[in-house]
């Protein structure tokens, strides 16, 4: 399947300016305040995340400029690979890290709804339990994992996250083996580029037929597009407030209200 050489991530600049500007309301509401000092800790998540994106964007071009290059058939095919992989690997970290900081910023506006349904952001302890784990469960017998705070407070959105659970397990395992492990492209050609199945495996040397980069960081633009409107919804209801989306120019701008 061919895909796009730009990703287009539509909903998450309003999505997250909407959020930021809820989280100056509940701070001005006597009712919640701002404890300490959450709202910082759920805006640096927040501002992780969109920087995070913006390196999965960034890289995502910069892997097709590469590869649609005029003279591109006369570099080396191991230079030409290590380029690329060089790119997939920022790519990978990219996706990985704007899951991690969602679940961060999340978890801090949860913590101030439910205090004892998330993670404690006053607890260095507790603030290293942040992640994915809280939202889709960890291993077995975990029995902190996942937190309650997801279906009482975010149902929508955990079970966004539920239904995706595929894409993101990938995501994670990609970017965990080209961080500790090893490159994970395998090759491709101009608008492809093919990775290692089941990389985690001893020996895993062939090339997945179900995903490529490209076909990945479609799939993760997309659940960002659906997730970040759907936690932006929740927010604003959790603290008894609405929202309004207004279109300007194809692009939807959020506000609470």
């Amino acid at each position: 399947m061919n895909h796009p050489f730009e990703l287009t991530f539509e909903n998450a600049l309003g999505s997250c300016n909407a959020l930021w500007d809820l989280s100056g309301k509940i701070v001005s509401d006597p009712k919640y305040g701002n404890p300490h000092n959450w709202i910082l800790t759920f805006r640096d998540g927040l501002r992780g995340m969109l920087a995070r994106l913006i390196v999965v964007d960034r890289e995502y071009v910069k892997l097709h400029e590469f590869q649609s290059l005029p003279n591109i058939n006369d570099y080396n095919p191991n230079d030409w690979g290590l380029i690329c992989e060089s790119h997939a690997a920022s790519i990978f970290f990219g996706m990985d890290s704007a899951i991690e900081c969602f679940v961060f910023a999340m978890n801090s506006i949860g913590f101030i709804k439910a205090p004892s349904d998330f993670c404690d952001i006053t607890n260095p302890k507790s603030l290293r339990q942040i992640g994915p784990q809280n939202i889709l469960g960890g291993a077995p017998n975990d029995k902190r994992n996942p937190k309650p705070g997801y279906q009482k407070v975010f149902p929508r959105l955990l079970n966004h996250w539920l239904a995706h659970g595929s894409l993101l397990a990938n995501i994670i395992e990609y970017h965990d083996v080209s961080k500790h492990r090893s490159a994970v492209a395998t090759g491709g050609g101009n608008g492809v580029l093919h990775v290692r199945a089941d990389p985690k495996q001893p020996g895993s040397l062939f090339s997945s037929t179900l995903h490529t980069v490209e076909s990945l960081a479609h799939e993760f633009q997309k659940f960002m597009d659906e997730l970040l409107p759907i936690a932006l919804e929740e927010c604003v209801a959790a603290f008894g407030f609405t929202v309004t989306k207004v279109v300007v120019g194809g692009n939807g701008i959020s506000s609470p209200n």
